[in-house]
């Protein structure tokens, strides 16, 4: 952070580490090792203020009782300050949306503007500070190897048990996605060890897992209260704590839906106390009570234990009111979770809640249906393959997947689902940034053949020797592919083409290839040329066959263009802007077209013919019987 980079905006998930950074940041700044040119930080717990708003630099003073320095610090426009406001998403959104406040001007760097400024946030919170922040970045949590390194750590006395929990991880790659969240991953341990010691099934999916944590929370409230209660579900919670429980579910809907996070007193059911609901443990009362005029800040351990919680409400209700909930709240992003989580606690056995969700999101601008991820990830969390199946037929089984990136949970998913719509996905098309990692997922997923895709396209950069191989592995499942898109996928010069020879033996059935906007090279062209067999193939799209075909190569230098699908096989030609050049020696296209007699559309546009071209066109076209389209 320097005078020129003085706004700071940090975004991460629920749970990465947000608040610990800021700590550990405040607690080197106050030792000196960083920050030294800042006189005064202030770190403020933004769900502090959800009683009171910060109406000015005399709100965040008081808070600290420091008024006294507030002339010192407007005369010197902030200079030697830093504010660090961790949890925006925690700010009560009715003083966030009251126009131009003073908070808002701070953050837009309008007032004290030689102060430095960090914000941490959830990233659906903070999309309209992201374009006044100089440094945007993201708090991702543990890395793969600090996961394996805390299961070490915690197993240093069991290392057998250390493998079979990072065992239990790889193959459950959506749970495994879920440690890099480190509060998650000490949830997903503590229940592994409960689940050991009871012989009881592991959990599969996160509603499993907050499931499984929710009722051994409230194990462990009996325990410390000296009951021995033995709880097999939520529905067995014995009174009065079911009707503590239940109450504190409603507050969790209601302050979800309204993208509450921080609580007082008037969210909470006025039969129970506070410690009546704090004590069951999901709920945590702020001590720091003195600011907001004596009463307390309360809210619940997690955001997205509250999301759990607001699911297992919603799945209390009759199911008029659960359609009600699901129509007035499938549009709102902020309650995607609490979606996910509903469909995995009621496993969509009910086809008229299932429809309401899928009928809302399979039209695309352009009023085509087709199944998107948001979609798969309600389906896998049911774990309900009747419904994926559902899913895809209404769709015309066509998927599409253009999220920029995509995490293990999104290809655990993905796997999943095209294993359980085997028989109804028809279309396949990624445009993404595809990890190898993430395509072998998908085909370990992948148990049996996908014998319904007939239509596969990918969208990315390609040019990775592992990918590549995770692409083959993949490509394999599905046996019937008619049509291959791999448009533009293959750009870099020297790349070697060899797999595509292996990836075309796996294809019998293939009729349409794309390999348009392509590098081919010789070695590439040297494939193709050899692909004697595939007299299926009618349709090869590939404008990008450049210098190779008409510059550095000739008939006469050794591809026979009657094996080539671009000549003889090929049904479908073409060459838009391969001609460019004036000093290209048109002859060659007379020789190509010979050899192409059952050509019926050629396209040329973009092209420079000239009258050796045109010549060599006039000479070919008596044997071109077939043409009915030329361009």
């Amino acid at each position: 952070m320097t005078s020129k980079n003085r706004i700071l905006l940090l975004e991460g998930r629920p749970g990465c580490g947000k608040t610990t950074l800021t700590r550990k940041i405040s607690k080197d700044w106050g030792e000196g090792e960083i920050l030294r040119f800042i006189k005064y930080l202030f770190l403020i717990p933004l769900r502090q203020f959800y009683a009171t708003p910060i109406t000015g630099l005399s709100s965040i003073l008081q808070y600290f009782d420091m008024s006294d320095l507030e002339v010192n610090i407007k005369g010197n426009a902030g200079e030697g300050v830093c504010f660090i406001f961790d949890g925006l998403d925690e700010y009560s959104q009715k003083y966030a949306k009251q126009g131009r406040s003073w908070f808002e001007k701070l953050l837009r760097g309008e007032v004290l503007t030689s102060s430095m400024i960090m914000v941490t946030s959830r990233p659906n919170a903070s999309v309209e500070l992201r374009e006044s922040a100089h440094i945007r970045g993201e708090v991702l949590g543990f890395l793969k190897e600090q996961i394996d390194e805390y299961i070490d750590k915690s197993y240093s006395n069991n290392l057998s048990k250390a493998s079979e929990v990072k065992a239990y991880l790889h193959n459950h790659h959506n749970i495994q996605h879920m440690c890099y969240v480190p509060l998650h991953l000490v949830m997903i341990m503590f229940i592994y060890d409960s689940c050991q010691d009871q012989r009881a099934p592991l959990p599969k999916t996160e509603t499993d897992v907050y499931n499984l944590f929710t009722v051994m929370s409230l194990v462990r409230y009996y325990t410390k209260i000296g009951k021995d209660i033995v709880l097999s579900d939520l529905q067995s919670i014995p009174s009065p704590e079911s009707a503590i429980f239940l109450s504190i579910s409603k507050v969790a809907y209601n302050t979800t839906a309204a993208s509450k996070t921080s609580l007082s007193l008037h969210d909470i059911n006025s039969e129970f106390s506070v410690s009546d609901v704090a004590n069951l443990g999901f709920i945590v009362v702020d001590r720091k009570i003195g600011f907001t005029g004596g009463e307390p800040i309360l809210s619940f351990v997690h955001l997205t234990n509250q999301e759990f919680l607001a699911a297992y409400y919603i799945s209390t209700l009759s199911s008029d009111e659960q359609l009600k909930a699901i129509r007035e709240h499938i549009d709102q992003s902020h309650m995607r979770v609490v979606l996910k989580f509903f469909c995995g606690i009621t496993k969509l056995q009910n086809l008229d809640h299932w429809t309401a969700i899928i009928d809302n999101a399979l039209i695309d601008e352009h009023g085509k249906k087709m199944v998107i991820l948001n979609e798969l990830h309600y389906v896998f969390e049911s774990q309900n393959g009747q419904r994926c199946s559902e899913l895809f037929s209404k769709a015309g089984g066509k998927l599409i997947i253009n999220n920029e990136t995509l995490s293990l949970l999104d290809y655990c998913v993905m796997g999943y689902c095209l294993e359980s719509a085997r028989d109804t996905v028809k279309n396949v098309t990624l445009q993404c940034q595809l990890t190898a990692e993430g395509l072998c997922i998908i085909a370990q997923k992948l148990t049996r053949f996908v014998e319904s895709v007939k239509e596969l396209d990918i969208y990315d950069d390609l040019c990775d020797e592992d990918k590549v191989l995770a692409l083959m592995e993949l490509f394999q499942k599905f046996p019937n592919v008619e049509s291959l898109n791999l448009r533009g996928c293959f750009k870099e010069e020297e790349w070697d083409w060899t797999f595509l020879g292996d990836l075309l033996m796996e294809a019998p059935h293939l009729q349409t290839l794309n390999l348009a906007q392509n590098n081919l090279g010789p070695n590439g062209m040297e494939i193709l040329c050899d692909a004697h067999s595939f007299s299926n193939l009618k349709e090869l799209n590939s404008t990008m066959f450049v210098n190779v075909l008409w510059v550095e190569h000739s008939t006469q230098k050794g591809y026979n263009l009657k094996a080539c699908p671009v000549g003889g096989l090929a049904l479908f030609s073409r060459f838009d802007g391969l001609l460019q050049k004036e000093q290209w020696d048109r002859t060659l296209l007379g020789d190509l077209l010979m050899e192409s007699r059952q050509l019926q559309t050629l396209c040329l546009a973009g092209n420079n013919l000239g009258p050796n071209g045109m010549r060599a066109l006039c000479t070919a076209s008596s044997s071109l019987s077939n043409i009915t389209e030329l361009k």
